[in-house]
């Protein structure tokens, strides 16, 4: 599955406990050449016990040889398991927040009401920062655990309707990737 513009770079996870700090050290002194982003991410139970190293398509077979020769146990995330659609279901967190409660709402739905609130994202990220769209794409292919967008429902003339108050992008990546159920954290008493 190709996913719009983005350019699909190689995403690594490593267990924080299977390198060392002076094989890290070597890591990041090929950082800058070698075009890295480490970022430390967790899974569902919130333990950040892993990095994640994206590299550019043309440093990612340096990349691997590295992790070879540094003795570095490491797994790359593909592309069909990053947007397999029951795969991320299965990573979105359904704890309640404080002051929100986990609920799933028809996306379809949803997504309609959605559509006369002021900062709707389109398709494609449309209307939306397309930075923010592209950067929770890159996000799916960490296989982080991933927090709904949260939802107030609000009245304002006699109307009443939902409102995104954190996650407009994330919704949308998700609704365009197929989510047809989409999980979300509804605002207590709104």
């Amino acid at each position: 599955m190709s996913i719009n513009s983005i350019s699909f770079k190689g995403i690594y996870s490593i267990k924080k406990t299977a390198i060392n700090s002076t094989q890290y050290v070597k890591l990041l002194n090929k950082k800058y050449s070698y075009g890295m982003e480490i970022e430390s991410g967790s899974d569902l139970s919130n333990n950040f016990d892993k990095w994640y190293i994206t590299v550019p398509d043309k440093n990612d077979n340096k990349l691997q040889k590295l992790f070879n020769r540094l003795k570095v146990r490491f797994k790359k995330i593909n592309e069909e398991d990053a947007f397999n659609i029951d795969k991320i279901y299965s990573r979105i967190s359904q704890e309640n927040v404080d002051n929100y409660i986990f609920e799933t709402v028809d996306t379809s739905e949803l997504d309609k009401e959605l559509q006369t609130e002021e900062g709707y994202v389109g398709k494609n990220g449309a209307g939306g920062s397309k930075e923010k769209y592209d950067k929770f794409k890159k996000f799916l292919r960490t296989q982080q655990a991933i927090v709904p967008p949260k939802i107030s429902i609000e009245e304002q003339d006699g109307r009443v309707f939902p409102q995104i108050n954190d996650g407009r992008h994330r919704f949308a990546v998700l609704r365009d990737l197929g989510i047809r159920n989409m999980p979300v954290l509804i605002k207590k008493n709104s």
